[in-house]
């Protein structure tokens, strides 16, 4: 008999498992991209991480680590516009657009935007004015809003001042009343898929409101604020609809 011990044999892997780590690897080969971005940006020194993000992104990565500011805030005292209306926008208290742990700060806000302003950066001309508008930060002045949309809608052709300003008018806030015009901003707006000029738009033509009622165009718009819409915009359009009896 041989002295040679005996080995057992190697152990081997259900075949269910085997399916599971080859589905796997080829979610990860496929998704490699998004995956290697968030693994960089959680591992990756912030001064190099910083260093590669445009300023929206740095922006977003700042207001969920301040860590990020002091990289935002160096390129807005170099004078790049963008990166001063991100740091503003990251303390304005009525814009929730990125996720923040930092902390509101009206003033600061206002600084950096009029900065932003002066070199034309729309993003500033359009908050600096809902500002003025709501009293945030300044003392409340209509006028001053209404010339700051004005900059935006037309430097820009801003879809969200274009709605804003299309309000203003309407009510004769800021600028004399002009109906006429209202309309024709609100619809440059819904042209730039601003789901809620649709929705006024829809009203505006069902109702007859500074323009001939036309049951089509109200249709129309109602229609593309559901195709349109979140949850949110999109149920209130259907709504709408059901209310004016256009389903």
């Amino acid at each position: 008999m041989s002295d040679i011990p005996a080995t057992s044999a190697r152990p081997m892997l259900p075949p269910a498992i085997w399916l599971g780590i080859f589905l796997l690897f080829g979610a990860l080969l496929k998704a490699g991209g998004p995956v290697l971005e968030i693994l960089w940006r959680q591992l990756a020194p912030v001064s190099y991480t910083a260093h590669m993000l445009d300023d929206y992104d740095l922006a977003n990565m700042a207001g969920k680590n301040p860590a990020y500011l002091p990289a935002l805030q160096a390129r807005a005292d170099a004078g790049d516009k963008s990166a001063m209306f991100q740091y503003g926008d990251i303390y304005d208290p009525t814009d929730f657009r990125c996720e923040t742990s930092v902390p509101k700060n009206a003033a600061v806000a206002v600084f950096w935007y009029e900065k932003a302003v002066v070199l034309d950066d729309q993003g500033a001309e359009r908050n600096l004015g809902i500002l003025y508008q709501d009293g945030v930060g300044v003392p409340r002045d209509n006028a001053k809003a209404a010339a700051l949309f004005e900059m935006a809608v037309t430097h820009h052709n801003d879809e969200i001042a274009d709605d804003l300003l299309a309000d203003m008018l309407r009510a004769g806030q800021g600028e004399p009343q002009d109906v006429l015009r209202a309309v024709r901003l609100e619809q440059a707006s819904a042209a730039q898929d601003d789901v809620w000029a649709m929705l006024k738009l829809g009203t505006i033509y069902e109702e007859g409101l500074g323009v001939a009622p036309n049951e089509a165009l109200a249709r129309r718009y109602l229609d593309d604020a559901v195709a349109n819409g979140d949850s949110e915009t999109s149920g209130r359009a259907k709504a709408l609809l059901g209310l004016y009896g256009l389903r």
